[in-house]
């Protein structure tokens, strides 16, 4: 008898295992169908939401500033055309700088001192400073005048001033 009381608690704890394991099943491929469900659920709820809120920015970004994307592609053109004006004024800054340096150079050098001896001009001073009217100079004063190729001394016999035209 208790061995028929064993075998029958043994069976009956089988079919309560079997039972259970067989609702456990059902509940995990069920839960597992749920959840795939859900996952499907918010995976495109969220693409529909992104895709919202893409447009919900794109319009806000339209009343901000109309026509923003064109307005930048433009904006972008303009700084580059910029860019290119600025580069070729440069070059002609340069390029104009140059010549008028080549100019000033060509200047100085045909004022140079020498190059204006060479030219027939003379340089005449008294006591090592530059006479520039003949107020400067009393009679018998001793004058150097410098020429391209030497140095002339005289004595001052006379004076005559020049009559305004």
């Amino acid at each position: 008898m208790f061995l028929r009381l064993l075998q029958d608690t043994k069976a009956t704890f089988g079919n309560t295992l079997r039972l259970f394991r067989a609702s456990t099943q059902s509940l995990v491929k069920e839960h597992k169908h749920r959840v795939r469900q859900y996952s499907l659920r918010l995976q495109q709820h969220s693409v529909f939401r992104f895709k919202n809120e893409q447009q919900v920015l794109r319009n806000f970004n339209e009343l901000l500033f109309p026509g923003g994307g064109q307005k930048l592609r433009e904006e972008q053109r303009i700084i580059e055309q910029l860019q290119i004006d600025l580069k070729r004024a440069s070059v002609n800054h340069l390029s104009t700088s140059k010549q008028r340096f080549s100019t000033l150079e060509r200047d100085l050098d045909t004022m140079h001192p020498k190059n204006v001896l060479k030219r027939g001009y003379s340089i005449t001073t008294l006591n090592g400073k530059a006479v520039a009217s003949i107020s400067s100079v009393v009679i018998g004063d001793k004058l150097e005048t410098q020429v391209f190729d030497g140095v002339l001394i005289s004595t001052v016999k006379s004076k005559n001033k020049k009559i305004d035209e």
